[in-house]
């Protein structure tokens, strides 16, 4: 059986995976649902220095610690971005990298690269305003 390590998005976590673990479980794998720091329940943990490399180490550091290996690593919207960090950290410890309805990140390429500039916009301002 596999090892899944499934990577929520930025309005996410663990929880919202709670269905798809129960039948990956059912079927025999093992799953690691993560929520990443400063994000849904563990919101309390954010401050402007959090990024992407900030949950590119939330994950490494559950493979490395849970010392998982053959990774089936899923990543769902902003965890697209997530995963691609990850693979390029571990790649001896990733088997696959899933992509459900994820970013795609290119080499050199930021998240805000994906997103359209009022986007990008609208974001600044709140974290400016709310911090």
């Amino acid at each position: 059986m596999a090892t899944f390590v499934l990577c929520d998005g930025a309005f996410g976590g663990a929880w919202a995976w709670r269905e798809v673990e129960k039948e990956l479980i059912k079927q025999g794998h093992v799953v690691f649902s993560l929520t990443l720091t400063g994000l849904g329940d563990r919101n309390h943990l954010l401050t402007p220095d959090i990024n992407l490399e900030t949950h590119i180490t939330d994950v490494v550091n559950t493979i490395l610690f849970e010392n998982l290996n053959n990774v089936y690593l899923v990543g769902h919207s902003y965890g697209g971005g997530v995963i691609i960090g990850v693979a390029d950290q571990l790649p001896n410890r990733i088997s696959k990298l899933i992509f459900f309805d994820a970013l795609i990140l290119e080499d050199n390429q930021s998240i805000n690269d994906l997103y359209s500039e009022s986007f990008i916009k609208q974001t600044k301002e709140i974290v400016q305003s709310k911090g």
